[in-house]
């Protein structure tokens, strides 16, 4: 939230105690792509083409990788990416080592997570052919082993962001007429 001084803060919304944490990174006070760590304690972000994690106890800042768009995983061991090259990455919440998903076919704009963090929606990377063919899809990615598969093809009028795209938390419930809910 960002306070009538112009600065950003964070609401710690513990029951019985509210705390605003004040944040001092301008990177992070102009970034437009965030993401939170499940445990509620760090924020990656994208700023000017750099992967940043700024952990909020200690008011610190550390690159983790060089791209945009990221999203942390629900189980927080991984951020996901686009690369500069247009990529689909994971790299650690500390940095380190990367690692490219689908082969490197190049992917537009972010990512969303299953619940469960096994499986990522995409958007392949807009490309013409010929014959014509519908130039992109979304798609999902099984994390496991690699696989993939075409959820909607894209028309030639261009993609709608992964990001419009939601995952259910309990499919099976909600699509098995006999479940309890």
């Amino acid at each position: 939230m960002i306070g009538q001084d112009g600065r950003l803060g964070v609401f710690s919304l513990v029951p019985g105690k509210i705390d605003k944490i004040d944040i001092t990174d301008w990177k992070l006070l102009t970034s437009e792509e965030l993401t939170w760590d499940p445990s509620g304690s760090r924020i990656g972000y994208e700023s000017m083409g750099e992967i940043f994690v700024y952990d909020l106890a200690g008011r610190t800042t550390k690159k983790v990788a060089s791209g945009h768009a990221p999203a942390w995983s629900p189980k927080g061991d991984w951020i996901v990416f686009r690369s500069r090259s247009g990529k689909a990455m994971l790299v650690g919440p500390e940095g380190g080592k990367t690692v490219t998903l689908l082969n490197g076919d190049r992917v537009l704009d972010g990512f969303v997570w299953s619940p469960n963090g096994d499986y990522l929606t995409f958007n392949r990377y807009f490309q013409l052919t010929f014959p014509f063919d519908s130039p992109s899809y979304m798609g999902v990615l099984r994390l496991s082993d690699g696989a993939r598969c075409i959820v909607y093809r894209h028309s030639f009028k261009g993609p709608t962001p992964a990001t419009y795209f939601g995952w259910l938390a309990d499919y099976w419930k909600w699509s098995n007429p006999r479940s309890e809910i």
